[in-house]
């Protein structure tokens, strides 16, 4: 069981930030480049863990590999790391260990799989299409607008993931991106619109 009083809240305010989020494995990687594209966050660096590191040394090189990027001048507002939870008993240091060194867990009690299947209800299958191709391509297939349910069951399943603490930031940091290109754009056009204007009193005064 994942303690509860140990995981950091969902972000309600929409800000731009970037995010290096370090992952175990290849389906992992694929579900954030999937978020990345789905939503439209241009700050999320994903880089992969060392294979078969604990999980306490899994958030050690998340820890070294941020200082590693500042130094050489790329600074990253949030390090996450994705992590499944065999052995329980690695729970508590580990999240000790990662308050310690300013990295975020997306945590989930048996692996992948246990985040995978909240974007279904219960009484859904997980369809085997999808199981059979994790991929960008497949989870945008398959979990085109099942993200609010995956948030909502996480949120009954506190005790076997924290996943969604680390889905919920990306989303409310990528509205933050779109919604400035949005603003940026209607600027331009009213920009363009006013120097049209401009031109035609111009014309009008010196013809």
């Amino acid at each position: 069981m994942i303690p509860t009083d140990l995981t950091p809240p969902r972000p309600v305010r929409e800000t731009k930030r970037s995010f290096l989020v370090l992952c175990e494995d290849d389906d992992q990687a694929a579900y954030l480049e999937w978020l990345k594209s789905e939503f439209g966050h241009p700050l999320l660096t994903i880089r992969k863990l060392p294979l078969g590191s604990t999980t306490q040394a899994s958030v050690a090189f998340a820890a070294r590999l941020r200082r590693s990027e500042k130094i050489k001048g790329t600074h990253f507002d949030e390090t996450w790391c994705m992590l499944s939870l065999p052995h329980q008993r690695e729970i508590n240091p580990s999240l000790e260990l990662a308050q310690r060194s300013g990295v975020q867990l997306a945590l989930f009690v048996g692996d992948f799989s246990t985040w995978i299947r909240l974007h279904w209800s219960i009484d859904e299958a997980v369809p085997q299409t999808f199981v059979e191709e994790t991929s960008p391509a497949g989870f945008a297939a398959a979990l085109q607008d099942r993200v609010e349910i995956a948030l909502h069951r996480a949120e009954q399943s506190r005790d076997i993931t924290t996943a969604d603490r680390l889905v919920h930031a990306l989303i409310v940091s990528g509205q933050a991106f779109l919604t400035t290109g949005s603003e940026s754009a209607q600027d331009a056009r009213e920009e363009q619109s006013d120097e049209l204007e401009l031109r035609r009193e111009g014309a009008r005064l010196f013809p």
